[in-house]
């Protein structure tokens, strides 16, 4: 007797983690700018350089290109103490905007077992950042990241098909049960380094650049095709820009553009019927002036590892039984657990959020949203976000508010009961502002994507023995067939196992339609196999 057996090769999730990273540095003023008067915005853009997997763990490093924005001590505008220097002079601000550049490096080790060939999803993000002035010439930057950790590992699933008699096994035949579930499959994971290059250009109606202040990248996939064992990917990059007018400082701007970028990419494990999911994580940007551009044009580079993930939905069949007409057979049985996809939801949730800042203000010239993770609270699902706007007051000074929301996730249906690993939080429109009495009110929207996931467990038959004849010989001849009602939980295929029948004389014996048709408290004529 030989067992047909079939292997599946899949992905298998052996870590799954969201953690927060804090890093700080500081910062001196560089002698060609003037000192710092106040602070009023800092920004970060987390670039992944490496992920090394070991057979023990994983190793990610990278940096944040920080932006400190100031105003620099001048003539006009308002007040602020010196902290270090405590001689309570007043410094004056002259209205204008300055930057400074810093780069803050970041690392962090995950220990793990990694067997097999693992593959390392990674995505980093700036949660907050804030700066501290320590004195005119000192500044103390803190950042906040938030690292994304999913490790996959490959997993084989052993299966049997079918149960192949020898020649042995002719007179004295075996009954098989078969048994079939489905399972969501995660059969290829691709990393692929993408760079997107595009020009980048100030619409005539708006002022030239003088000095880019800050740069905001937000990446998202589009359309996922995968044709054999290749997918045909899409996405976009959406980058916003805040700057000063040309000969004007004074004055702030802030201006947004996207641009789409595709890839075909290998895809070994895939296959027509795959349904693809994507992670971006930037790498690296650069931003440089045009020659000839009038300081409108800007050349854009973006880094981008892409990494596609192909999902199959397969109806998984095992042998889950066996046992011999005429020989005793022992089968070794082993449990299978599948993962199959029970519900998926995409909710969007409209936000609209009124920030008081205690003052008229003349406009509102930037304003950004950042996600954080998704937790548990008040027995639901959601996220806190980070709402930051900068703006300028009716006196022509820069001020920033900064105001932190809970976004709670639509759910109904049960939904609300999923683990926070199960839903995932995406900013989906540009953050809008308006003006009102003493503040201003930001609009955006974000969808909460949502998996419910089942398990489904199987028998599987590994192994069989022929377990060896006693030697013992009936002596008396027993009954062609017996009498047997049918008791709650019965199936056939229990009735025929213990009376050495099959389930396909069953059938045809009591006339029953199908082989999975048993009426509790039936009585069932039952033969002996081949009606010995």
């Amino acid at each position: 007797m030989e067992l047909r057996k079939n292997s599946i090769r899949h992905y298998e999730a052996v870590m799954d983690e969201c953690v927060t990273l804090e890093q700080s540095a500081e910062m001196i003023v560089p002698d060609s700018c003037p000192d710092i008067a106040s602070i009023v915005d800092t920004a970060g853009v987390a670039c992944l350089k490496d992920k090394v997997l070991y057979a023990d763990r994983l190793e990610l490093s990278g940096v944040c290109k920080a932006g400190i924005l100031y105003s620099p001590e001048g003539g006009g505008g308002s007040y602020e103490e010196d902290e270090e220097y405590g001689s309570g002079a007043p410094v004056r601000a002259d209205g204008s905007l300055r930057k400074m550049d810093v780069n803050i490096p970041f690392e962090k080790t995950f220990e793990a077992a990694l067997e097999g060939t693992p593959m390392a999803v990674v995505s980093v993000r700036v949660l907050s950042a804030e700066s501290r002035l320590v004195n005119p010439r000192k500044v103390q930057v803190s950042l906040t990241l938030m690292l994304e950790i999913k490790v996959y590992t490959t997993r084989m699933l052993e299966l049997t098909d079918d149960v192949l008699c020898g020649e042995d096994m002719v007179k004295t035949p075996c009954e098989v049960l078969k048994s079939a579930e489905n399972a969501w499959l995660l059969t290829a994971i691709q990393d692929k380094a993408v760079t997107v290059t595009e020009e980048m250009e100030v619409q005539a109606s708006r002022p030239a650049i003088g000095e880019i202040l800050k740069a905001d990248v937000r990446l998202a996939a589009g359309e996922m095709k995968a044709i054999g064992a290749k997918a045909v990917f899409k996405g976009m990059a959406f980058i916003r820009l805040l700057y000063t007018a040309a000969g004007a400082p004074e004055k702030a701007c802030a201006m947004e553009q996207e641009f789409p970028f595709s890839q075909i990419i290998e895809l070994d494990g895939a296959d027509d019927a795959s349904m693809l999911e994507a992670s971006l994580q930037l790498t690296g940007l650069d931003l440089d002036f045009l020659p000839g551009g009038e300081s409108r044009k800007l050349s854009v580079a973006l880094y981008v590892d892409v990494t596609l993930m192909a999902y199959s939905d397969r109806r998984v069949e095992t042998v889950c039984d066996l046992y011999g007409l005429g020989v005793r057979l022992k089968p070794e049985m082993t449990p299978l657990t599948l993962r199959c996809i029970g519900e998926r939801a995409a909710r969007r949730q409209n936000i609209r959020e009124s920030i008081e800042v205690g003052e008229d203000i003349a406009g509102v010239i930037d304003a950004t949203a950042w996600l954080g993770p998704m937790m548990n609270q008040d027995g639901g699902l959601g996220c806190e976000c980070v709402i930051k706007a900068l703006y300028q007051t009716e006196a022509g000074m820069y001020a920033q508010t900064v105001r932190t929301v809970y976004i709670a996730c639509p759910a109904e249906g049960g939904l609300e009961e999923m683990a926070p690993n199960a839903v995932r939080a995406e900013l989906v429109a540009e953050v809008t502002t308006a003006s009102m009495s003493g503040g201003l009110e930001v609009r955006f929207a974000v969808d909460f994507h949502m998996t419910r996931m089942c398990e489904r467990k199987l028998l599987s038959v590994t192994g069989v023995t022929v377990e060896p004849d006693d030697g013992e010989k009936e002596t008396v001849k027993g009954p062609s067939a017996v009498l047997r009602r049918c008791r709650a939980g019965e199936t056939l295929w229990d009735i025929a196992k213990r009376y050495g029948s099959t389930r396909r004389e069953l059938a045809a014996c009591n006339k029953l339609e199908t082989m999975d048709d048993v009426p509790e408290g039936r009585v069932l004529l039952i033969p002996k196999y081949g009606g010995r």
